[in-house]
């Protein structure tokens, strides 16, 4: 079994054999089909047509004047066939189109819109066009070895391109009478068949006009033309062209030699009719582009005319008179120009038929157009579009509206209103991006006739409102620690900020001066701060928004106090007066495997006496003449050293100390200077002008009480855990050692 899918295009009517073959070659099956010729329903030119004049000369290089078009316009006549020659459009068969020529083309149909008349561009060349064959200038037929059918095409494509944009161009008039043509293979219905697709490439709209084969003649048309009936349009716009002339031969005019034809008054009747005929039987469109009579004014062929047009007019039949224009010589036997301002006589009878005066029967075409929306509309993505259409037809009713955005169909409708996103949401419509679409409504009628309407809405592109245009920046404080707040020295700070926002914060971030401490993405928004030595810190946190707007806090200043250690042996006063009566305890780290205590004062009398109980402790009862001296206590351990004594320091409170026994030198540089000095409050204050790199207290014994180093060493040094005395403060430059004395009070 040979299994397959797939869509063959382009066979014309007739007989064919498909053959399916498979891949390995060892399976065929075929199938014979037949192929007719699609039947073309044409709809009718809409209500009644104009019947106007050829007027001639541009097809021999002289084009009808201004002058020409507005004898026509007085005359009411609203529609002018021109006869145009390829061989002066297109000098050179496949290059462009000779400018001179196109612009006398484009300015005779611009200025004949001025005068509310229309034209028919009609491509004056038999199926021909005059060459030069072996030295001598010859007509070749359009389908021989010299003359391709692409070459006209290509002409048409050409003219298509430049004259689509003129609302006034009633149609396109293929070739002017082809006659003598070919049977086979290229004949005149398959030269028409390849230009009408050629023009709709280009044109959707603009009817176009297929002459008759044998000059075009009406008479003969149904034995010579007959097939044209054929044709394919996707435009479904043909109307189809036939000459008629009421002469002898019926085609030349010549009617001096056909006096005897004029005693019947219906002998122009009888010439058209087989043509009339075969448009009602067939319900297509048709047009005589060429018929006249003598301009003798013979009452006779008067009739004759007369009787022909209103023939025509009641059959729905327009047509153009051959021919008028300045360029015909005076003498031309069927020529309507007015002579030294005269009009000719045809001119009665011609200007009685304006239009034509018919009741169609056939099937006209439905209107359709846009309500909503109208092209004014502006839409923003994402875009939802309501569609209303109006529909109606004339001789029947609507059986359908079908809607498609750019050629997709969204649904079709089929009784009024004729809606789309009204009540149903329709998907095809809805939710459109930005961009330019192409809405079409396509109405059918009852007897399935259909017409179209088209309109292109524009969306725009959603409007971004940036939310962070005129940003409001955050608020911030620091709540904690507080200004003036004091720690002590590696005690952890809890820093602590509130921050609020008309959009969001994003994050908090904390500052020592300039150095980043931390960052705090959610609320409440704190950190903790540890491994502080001492000194006074500048503390602010930066609140940033959701747009990247930032806020600084104001500042807090805090204070990190130093944690003196006391490492003296004997805990207790380091100064007295006299009659004091004081308390000492041996620190507890001297306690440790300690077995017995004895106390003693040097220096100055006094009385000592252990607590009981406490051996640890004593009491000393200063005399009425203490001048300062040492409490000192010897202590028996159960183990090595087995005995020790310590002593502690005990001067006169608010006395100058002898400090003979500190061997200290006193530096009077004034590299480094202390304030205030004496000191009552609880900092002491360096200034230098070098860096400070350390600074070392001594009591007045020449013990050590308090040692700063290094990045701690600041302008400020708390004092507030040191006793009222004399001191010695070290400080220690980047090049030099200053010793300073020092006093503080209470």
């Amino acid at each position: 079994t040979v299994g397959a899918t797939g869509l063959v295009t382009a066979i014309g009517a007739g007989s064919a054999t498909i053959t399916v073959k498979s891949t390995e070659g060892s399976k065929v099956a075929s199938a014979n089909i037949t192929v007719v010729n699609p039947v073309v329903t044409i709809p009718p030119l809409s209500g009644s047509q104009p019947f106007g004049i050829a007027l001639a000369g541009a097809e021999w290089g002289s084009y009808p004047t201004t002058g020409d078009l507005d004898y026509v316009a007085s005359k009411g006549i609203k529609l002018v066939r021109l006869p145009i020659s390829w061989e002066r459009i297109q000098p050179i068969l496949l290059g462009n189109l000779d400018p001179t020529e196109l612009s006398k083309l484009k300015n005779f149909i611009s200025y004949a819109k001025t005068k509310n008349i229309s034209v028919l561009v009609d491509l004056h060349n038999y199926c021909r066009r005059k060459m030069n064959i072996a030295g001598k200038d010859s007509l070749v037929l359009i389908g021989s070895k010299e003359l391709d059918i692409n070459q006209v095409k290509d002409v048409w494509a050409r003219l298509t391109t430049e004259l689509k944009a003129s609302t006034n161009v009633w149609g396109y008039g293929l070739m002017n009478e082809p006659h003598d043509m070919q049977t086979s293979p290229l004949t005149w219905f398959s030269i028409a068949q390849e230009l009408i697709k050629t023009i709709r490439l280009q044109d959707s709209k603009t009817t176009i006009v297929v002459a008759g084969d044998r000059w075009s003649s009406a008479f003969d048309w149904p034995t010579a033309s007959g097939n044209l009936k054929n044709l394919v349009d996707p435009s479904n716009n043909l109307i189809f062209e036939a000459h008629c002339y009421f002469d002898k031969d019926g085609s030349s005019g010549s009617y001096a030699a056909s006096e005897s034809l004029k005693t019947d008054p219906n002998r122009g009747i009888i010439r058209v009719k087989p043509f009339v005929d075969w448009l009602k039987s067939n319900n297509l469109r048709g047009f005589v582009g060429e018929y006249g009579i003598q301009r003798y004014n013979d009452p006779a062929w008067n009739l004759i005319l007369d009787n022909y047009l209103n023939y025509l007019s009641t059959n729905c039949v327009n047509g153009t008179y051959w021919a008028g224009g300045s360029a015909w010589p005076d003498s031309y036997d069927i020529g309507i120009k007015p002579i030294n301002g005269v009009d000719a006589p045809q001119i009665k009878i011609i200007t009685k038929y304006l239009s034509t005066n018919c009741v169609s029967s056939v099937n006209q075409a439905p209107s359709v157009s846009f309500s909503i929306p109208s092209v004014s509309l502006s839409f923003t993505a994402p875009a939802a579009i309501q569609v209303v259409v109006n529909a109606a037809d004339a001789d029947g009713s609507i059986a359908s509206v079908d809607l498609y955005i750019n050629n997709v169909f969204v649904r079709q409708e089929k009784t009024a209103l004729y809606e789309w996103n009204y009540g149903v949401s329709d998907v095809g419509i809805s939710n459109l991006a930005a961009g330019n679409y192409t809405l079409k409504a396509i109405a059918t009628d009852n007897l399935g006739k259909i017409n179209e309407s088209s309109i292109t809405i524009s969306v725009k592109p959603p409007i971004v409102v940036d939310p962070c245009s005129g940003n409001v920046l955050p608020v911030i404080a620091v709540t904690a620690p507080l200004t003036n707040d004091n720690f002590n020295e590696g005690t952890p700070v809890v820093l602590s900020a509130n921050a609020s926002d008309n959009g969001s914060v994003t994050k908090v971030e904390f500052f020592n001066g300039s150095a980043s401490l931390g960052v705090d993405v959610t609320s409440p928004y704190s950190i903790n701060w540890n491994g502080l030595v001492a000194g006074t810190y500048s503390v602010t946190a930066i609140a940033t928004d959701n747009c990247g707007g930032t806020k600084v806090s104001s500042a807090v200043v805090f204070v990190v106090k130093k944690v003196v250690v006391n490492t003296d042996p004997i805990l207790g006063p380091s100064c007295a007066n006299t009659n004091a009566n004081l308390l000492f305890e041996l620190t507890d780290s001297y306690k440790i495997n300690a077995t017995g205590y004895s106390w003693w004062f040097s220096g100055s009398q006094a009385t000592v006496t252990p607590i009981a109980g406490s051996p640890f402790k004593a009491t000393a009862v200063l005399t009425n003449y203490y001048s300062g001296g040492s409490i000192c206590v010897g202590v028996n351990f159960s183990q090595a050293p087995y005995y020790a004594s310590y002593c502690k320091v005990v001067g006169v409170c608010g006395a100058r100390m002898d400090v003979s026994n500190l061997n200290v030198e006193i530096n009077t540089s004034e590299k480094a200077k202390l304030y205030p000095n004496p000191v009552s409050s609880d900092f002491l204050f360096i200034e230098s002008a070098e860096s400070v790199k350390a600074v070392e207290i001594k009591d007045g014994q020449g013990a050590i009480v308090m040692e700063i180093n290094g990045p701690a060493v600041r302008s400020e040094i708390p004092v507030s855990s040191l006793p009222i005395g004399i001191y010695h403060v070290r400080i220690i430059l980047e090049n030099e050692v200053i010793t300073k004395r020092l006093m503080i009070v209470r």
